[in-house]
């Protein structure tokens, strides 16, 4: 890639022209951020703004993952642990109970039906597992080719961290593409793309409404994305002519929020994965012990 930049340059394009013939390395945003920057001869500050842009790409995604990570671990291994007692364990001991003709206590029943059940029908679960994530990817795209808005409900779905983080990166985009002179039309339209289906169509249909004679304040006017504060400091940010700045600051304070969001999800996730391991462990245990306590009736 870099070599086919160097020939573009040698042979007369533009960095912009030559980066936007890259599309799996340069983003929209990216492309008219250089070209802005060419035109207005600030282009060694914009490729600056756009290293640290690199920099904190994905650290709200990372980190939340990481949050997520230690309590899935802790989980799968319990669920490993207690179905692979519940097909190998428990048979031997309730196979005794049968040949005493001793009934099967419910619970151990119920609990060697589920393992089996689980592990019988696993590649059902893989295979709908699958089919669910690719139908969430295909509707998300249609939503966004047709500008669908989505369903109140469905909103109601998204946890706020994720909300907090889509609106402080799109914000955070917004600053940097008005900073180095791109439209605030433009730079919309060009932030949209890359936003969650519902947070796309906020900023197309804001773009339209800017280009229309409003004002960005009055553009985004979507309560679920766009809280009041954050209307009052655009109307702040356009009236004294700092709203680049202004975007700014909105976008590290959601940063910050969507931040001590996943660490109270973290510090929450982690003591009820546990909870709910115990709980799975002695339900286990206690399938175990009920054909214990009838052997040694029987004996």
């Amino acid at each position: 890639m870099l070599t086919e930049l160097r020939e573009s340059l040698k042979s007369g394009d533009a960095l912009a022209t030559a980066m936007s013939r890259h599309a799996g390395w340069f983003d929209r945003a990216e492309v008219a951020m250089v070209e802005a920057g060419q035109h207005s001869g600030e282009l060694s500050s914009v490729l600056r703004t756009l290293a640290e842009r690199h920099e904190r790409s994905g650290e709200l995604s990372s980190k939340l993952i990481g949050a997520l990570a230690y309590p899935a671990v802790i989980a799968c291994v319990g669920v490993g642990v207690a179905v692979f007692l519940s097909i190998k364990t428990l048979p031997e001991l309730t196979a005794i109970l049968v040949d005493a003709d001793v009934e099967v206590p419910r619970l151990t029943a119920a609990v060697m039906w589920t393992g089996q059940a689980l592990v019988t029908n696993a590649w059902v679960l893989c295979v709908a597992l699958i089919v669910g994530i690719a139908c969430t990817f295909v509707v998300r795209r249609l939503i966004s080719r047709w500008g669908i808005r989505p369903p109140g409900w469905i909103r109601l779905l998204v946890p706020e961290v994720i909300r907090r983080s889509a609106v402080a990166e799109a914000v955070l985009s917004l600053a940097e593409l008005a900073r180095v002179g791109v439209p605030l039309v433009e730079a919309l339209r060009i932030t949209a793309p890359s936003s969650p289906a519902g947070l796309e169509h906020s900023l197309s249909s804001a773009a339209d409404n800017l280009e229309g004679g409003q004002s960005l304040s009055e553009s985004l006017s979507d309560p679920y994305w766009f809280d009041a504060e954050l209307r009052r400091l655009l109307v702040v940010g356009e009236s004294g002519g700092e709203l680049p700045d202004i975007l700014e600051r909105i976008g590290q304070r959601d940063r910050r929020r969507a931040r001590r969001l996943i660490d109270r999800l973290a510090a929450l996730l982690e003591p009820a994965v546990i909870l709910v391991l115990a709980v799975l462990v002695g339900i286990v245990v206690m399938a175990a012990v009920l054909p214990l306590i009838r052997l040694q009736e029987i004996i």
